[in-house]
């Protein structure tokens, strides 16, 4: 009996601990970097192409995601807002020389629309941080590939 009540006890602290986290956190941020050994200018136009730029939810689900540019300033900056019924990303991109190269700065901002996807928001916080890395590294290798 004992034991059944100190697992009970942690399955009660487990479960405040996660569904607290939603009333404290609602959105997200993080910012990813990649420098690509090319002009600002040729980097800038493939990257503003929305062929080259999606928001990838889940290839096995449909989630139905709206884009929508609320910033554009050629070969400066980007901002991009990814509305769902679950979730509202804004990913900012900033185009910096340096030396010679082009930095492209993403800051990501995650607000959640739902208070079950709040609570999971930190747990999955480096998930979204991987993604964001990854596609900027998709991106390079697309960069260096062309001539």
């Amino acid at each position: 009996m004992k034991v059944i009540k100190i697992i009970l006890g942690i399955i009660v602290l487990i479960s405040l601990v996660f569904f607290s986290t939603g009333l404290v956190i609602k959105e997200i941020e993080y910012k990813t970097e990649i420098t690509i050994n090319k002009p600002i200018e040729k980097v800038f136009l493939v990257f503003k192409n929305a062929e080259n730029h999606k928001l990838i939810v889940n290839k096995e689900q449909n989630i139905e995601v709206k884009q929508k540019v609320l910033e554009f300033v050629p070969n400066k900056k980007i901002t991009y807002r990814f509305n769902s019924d679950v979730m509202i990303r804004t990913e900012k991109y900033d185009f910096l020389v340096v030396e010679n190269q082009t930095k492209i700065v993403q800051k990501t901002n995650i607000r959640s629309l739902s208070y079950i996807l709040a609570c999971t928001f930190p747990w999955f916080k480096s998930k979204f941080e991987e993604d964001s890395k990854r596609c900027l590294k998709e991106f390079k290798r697309v960069m260096n590939s062309e001539v």
